[in-house]
């Protein structure tokens, strides 16, 4: 009878756990919540009736009295569950949030998902969704970013890797510290739903000067070199948080010679310096990765030299940098250790699609700056811009989508296609821009590209692209070069605020373009 009862335990356990892989039990799948972590005061979360932990983190904000290491930040909110179909969220808030009921909104506006907010309830802090299928959402209860919620769902997983394989890297929910992980070929980490791997890295690198102070700029914790076949993947959270509070700024990663490299439905948070950034890697597919960060220098995805069929699908990005981005670098500002040349060159073969990115600095995708190498066939599909609200001036190497080569490389072959733009504050003149020019936004020049030609930008093409809600109402095509080294640009079917811009909306400088009829 007690080995009849263990038996009958094991099956039923098997099955729980079938049935939560498979999603067969049509309720969400929600993640325990991870001890010690930052609790959101603004949201109490519950999926098809079930608790959701709400993950307390920031913004850049340029209108908030409150600061961390010296930028302006404001509350911002986040979870993640996994679903099948048809979730119903719902959202307890502190009475004031909501304003008026009228302005609340669920981005991307595109899914027509309307938030159920009761009107006769003055305090207007209850909220309910209908979420018809796993994506990424975001609660914007005044429209305008003031303390928004992301809702990132997965659908059910169907299978997870085996805890024991030794190739398996296997967190399980909590919190897990880390100050230095090396990835080698054939690994996976994977991160269980809860899992938090908290970056903790106790080398510093030297001494970085932002915003009037001084940080210690620590090295990554996470290390991939020269390796094949790495996955990195699962429902967790790899962590910053709390660093800048402590005086210190860090990514988790340093990506360099990598091939076959996955990365999927994983969220980074807090990093306070590139959070993806590419050198020497083939064969690479980013899909449904969540980046969260506050800080200046938190650029989102770039592959950044020597890079070659990478593939962004599914992701969300809400950072204080460029966001998705393409950069050619031929060194580390000036410093190229011998060990690392092989790392530099060109980059062709780049897809962003089915993406959504909130940008409070910088841009929101393009080619930013340093291209000492070509950059050739790179395509941004299907993206939508939450927000724009970038705290920098009207700098003329900025838009909503750049193009600022520096450095003499050649940039080629571009397609920006379906984009749209719901909400932009930013101070930007021009709703898109190429400018050739060696300068950038906070020097008036850069001295290591004096003696080089100005970079030639050639087959560029804009189709379908909706920008709402801003001020930038103009193309700016500025050439620094001494011919016709910005041409073959082509505009098919652009607008700003419902209107269609045409050859009279271009600011332009020497360069060469036209309009679809």
């Amino acid at each position: 009878m007690k080995n009849s009862k263990s038996i009958f335990t094991t099956i039923a356990a098997a099955a729980i756990l079938a049935l939560s892989l498979c999603g067969c039990g049509k309720k969400a799948i929600v993640f325990p919540a991870p001890e010690g972590v930052a609790k959101s005061e603004h949201y109490g979360i519950t999926a098809d009736g079930q608790n959701v932990f709400a993950y307390a983190t920031y913004r850049m904000d340029r209108n908030s009295e409150d600061k961390i290491a010296n930028s302006r930040v404001s509350p911002l909110a986040f979870c993640i569950f996994d679903f099948e179909k048809n979730a119903k969220v719902e959202l307890k808030l502190p009475k004031g949030i909501i304003k008026n009921p009228s302005d609340a909104v669920v981005r991307p506006l595109a899914l027509g998902i309307k938030p159920a907010v009761d009107p006769s309830n003055p305090d207007f802090d209850k909220v309910s969704l209908l979420l018809p299928k796993p994506d990424n959402y975001t609660f914007d209860p005044r429209g305008d970013g003031t303390c928004a919620l992301h809702i990132f769902t997965n659908a059910p997983e169907t299978s997870r890797p085996d805890k024991n394989d030794p190739n398996v890297i296997y967190l399980g929910a909590g919190v897990h510290k880390i100050d230095d992980m090396k990835l080698e070929s054939n690994k996976t980490l994977y991160l269980e739903g809860g899992a938090v791997l908290l970056c903790s890295p106790k080398t510093r690198k030297g001494i970085y000067k932002v915003n009037g102070i001084e940080l210690n700029n620590m090295k990554e914790p996470i290390t991939l070199r020269d390796a094949e076949n790495v996955t990195i993947c699962g429902r967790g959270i790899i962590s910053c948080a709390g660093s800048l509070q402590r005086g210190e700024r860090m990514t988790p990663f340093r990506i360099r010679g990598v091939k076959n490299f996955t990365m999927r439905d994983i969220a980074i948070i807090e990093a306070s310096e590139w959070n993806i950034s590419l050198y020497g890697a083939k064969d690479v597919l980013i899909d449904g990765l969540r980046i969260l960060s506050y800080y200046v220098n938190s650029d989102g995805i770039c592959p950044t030299s020597n890079c070659e069929n990478i593939f962004v699908k599914n992701c969300f990005i809400h950072n204080a940098d460029d966001a998705y981005e393409i950069k050619a670098m031929d060194s580390y500002w000036g410093h190229k250790p011998k060990a690392d040349e092989k790392y530099f060159g060109d980059i062709r073969n780049v897809v962003f699609e089915n993406c959504q990115v909130w940008n409070d600095l910088a841009i929101a995708m393009g080619v930013t700056h340093e291209i000492g190498h070509n950059i050739e066939n790179v395509t941004f599909r299907n993206i939508t811009v939450l927000h724009h609200t970038s705290i920098a001036g009207p700098y003329p190497v900025r838009g909503h989508i750049a193009i600022f080569p520096a450095g003499g490389g050649k940039v080629s072959n571009m397609l920006f296609e379906n984009i749209t733009l719901e909400n932009s504050s930013s101070k930007y003149k021009h709703c898109i821009v190429i400018n050739n020019t060696h300068g950038d936004s906070w020097r008036k020049n850069t001295p290591r590209y004096d003696s080089r030609p100005h970079s030639v930008v050639e087959n560029i093409t804009f189709r379908n692209i909706d920008f709402k809600n801003t001020k930038a109402d103009k193309i700016g095509l500025f050439n620094h070069g001494k011919s016709d080294e910005i041409r073959s640009i082509k505009f098919d079917n652009v607008s700003v605020n419902g209107k269609k811009l045409g050859a009279k909306d271009v600011e332009n400088n020497g360069a060469k373009f036209e309009f679809a009829p």
